[in-house]
């Protein structure tokens, strides 16, 4: 079944708007709950293969991810277009690509933030950026 043009776009619109409400905090109900943890993930995996991990993640940390993945004719590409695009006011809280170039490319421009935490104390000097810009786990 091939989607319309007009109908992806609205698709990728709402969920950029929802992701980007989920960040704010923003909810329909004041039900006076404190919010529920989220993080909004830009992914270029595969969403095959992605979703049972992000499934597993949110039932092991109670955290809420707001995934929104590239189409396969873009494969990357256009996720870090986005980041380019968004610069200062970025609405991923973490990329996960599968290209480590691109990856590389926006650590030099400046537009990824550096990590540091329990997870990633031992990890191999040759599968990290020296700054904790990027972290990788696979090898192609």
């Amino acid at each position: 079944m091939r989607v319309s043009r007009r109908v992806a776009v609205v698709r990728g619109v709402s969920v950029v708007c929802l992701a980007v409400a989920a960040a704010a905090g923003l909810s329909c109900r004041g039900s006076g709950k404190p919010a529920k943890p989220k993080v909004v993930l830009y992914c270029s995996a595969d969403r095959i293969y992605a979703e049972p991990i992000i499934a597993e993640y949110e039932k092991l940390t109670g955290v809420d991810v707001l995934p929104l993945f590239d189409s396969e004719d873009t494969k990357t590409v256009g996720l870090v277009r986005r980041i380019q695009a968004e610069g200062a006011a970025p609405v991923a809280d973490v990329f996960w690509s599968n290209e480590v170039f691109h990856t590389i490319r926006l650590a030099r421009e400046g537009l990824l933030a550096p990590y540091a935490g329990a997870a990633t104390a031992g990890w191999p000097k040759h599968l990290r950026d020296p700054d904790g810009l990027w972290h990788g786990f696979a090898l192609r």
